[in-house]
């Protein structure tokens, strides 16, 4: 997985880039991407869905998981 550096992790069928600072999350770029993207935005659990991503990433669709609520100066929810 991503860590909270932002260093890159090289895995099997896709790479992650951690994202720190004002806009926390990770991107997921498969190595054989489609012409898709999506956004994967967290609920107020205050968690980065990568899980989520990953699955849309199995398809080759770059990901981009963010977190939306719940974290570091963020509304605490909905």
């Amino acid at each position: 997985m991503a860590n909270d550096a932002g260093q890159d992790i090289r895995l099997a069928n896709y790479s992650q880039v951690g994202l720190a600072g004002q806009v926390q999350g990770t991107l997921i770029v498969p190595h054989r991407p489609n012409d898709w993207g999506i956004l994967v935005l967290g609920g107020s659990s205050g968690r980065v869905d990568v899980g989520r991503a990953l699955l849309f990433a199995d398809l080759g669709v770059t990901s981009l998981a963010l977190r939306w609520f719940g974290g570091e100066s963020q509304a605490p929810g909905i």
